[in-house]
């Protein structure tokens, strides 16, 4: 009777230990799984993460791209024929001294489009300014050529005149001497027509 008794306690102790081992193997296992799902959770969500990154990501790269491909161009733009014009216009007389031959030509065209000219000093004035002051200048060369072509040599007749506005004879008898003395101390080449006659005739002086 007590070996069927021990027995019976050796059998009971066996299969609670059976089943202790049963359930530690089943808590194992559904930790395992339960850290497996969040591994692969968490995975997922890294690469849910990475996608949405790089689709932010892209459209600024794009726009960017965009951007740059349409700046370029604008800040590589040469100046215009107009632009050029406006420039010369605008321009200083320093300015020209390192033109080149297509900006001295803009520059005509652009004074010549606006009714505008160059003074002898190289400053911007109007056509009318500018057709003033060659009338000036032409007007003053005749003048100097007049003046060029009046004698003013004293010693002779036409000279006299032209210095003292009178003959050599008037001058005298301006200056007190009497007209008889003036005509006779007078060379005849110094003497006007109408000395020579009243001196002959009035006073016998050939």
């Amino acid at each position: 009777m007590k070996k069927i008794s021990i027995a019976l306690l050796v059998c009971s102790t066996l299969l609670l230990a059976a089943c202790s081992n049963d359930k530690t193997t089943d808590s194992t296992s559904k930790q395992q799984e339960t850290k497996s799902s969040q591994t692969e959770e968490t995975s997922s969500t890294t690469t849910t993460s990475s996608i949405l990154s790089s689709a932010t990501d892209s459209p600024s790269t794009t726009v960017t791209s965009t951007t740059n491909s349409v700046t370029t161009p604008m800040t590589a733009q040469e100046e215009t024929y107009e632009q050029l014009k406006q420039r010369a216009l605008q321009s200083t007389q320093a300015d020209r001294s390192y033109w080149s031959n297509k900006e001295w030509e803009a520059f005509g065209v652009a004074l010549n489009e606006n009714g505008l000219a160059m003074d002898d000093a190289g400053n911007i004035i109007t056509q009318a300014q500018r057709d003033q002051l060659d009338s000036n200048n032409q007007a003053q060369q005749q003048n100097d050529d007049t003046t060029q072509d009046i004698s003013i040599d004293t010693n002779t007749l036409t000279g006299f005149v032209n210095v003292y506005g009178m003959s050599p004879a008037a001058y005298k008898v301006q200056n007190g001497m009497s007209v008889e003395e003036a005509l006779r101390s007078t060379p005849r080449h110094m003497k006007t027509s109408g000395e020579i006659q009243t001196g002959y005739t009035q006073y016998g002086i050939e």
